[in-house]
């Protein structure tokens, strides 16, 4: 498929048909999946510990606890 202009793109992305009920189902179990992976990232960070169980340096954790807080919640950074 060829196109002219990004209008022509969009006009063509923007007749994508709906998912699917299964497909959408598919998308909300890999959204969940994708949350509580996260929910465990920032778990580890904010006790200290690596995947591979070793602890991380007083100058890694205070950059972490910098960008997710103290209780792991994600902070705003200002430019």
């Amino acid at each position: 498929m060829w196109y002219e202009s990004f209008s022509e793109i969009f006009r063509y992305v923007g007749q994508a048909p709906e998912p699917t009920p299964e497909e959408a189902a598919e998308i909300e179990k890999t959204i969940k999946e994708m949350n509580e992976d996260l929910e465990c990232q920032i778990k580890r960070i904010r006790t200290g510990i690596r995947l591979d169980g070793t602890k991380y340096d007083d100058e890694e954790l205070i950059i972490f606890k910098s960008i997710f807080g103290e209780e792991g919640e994600i902070k705003r950074i200002e430019k």
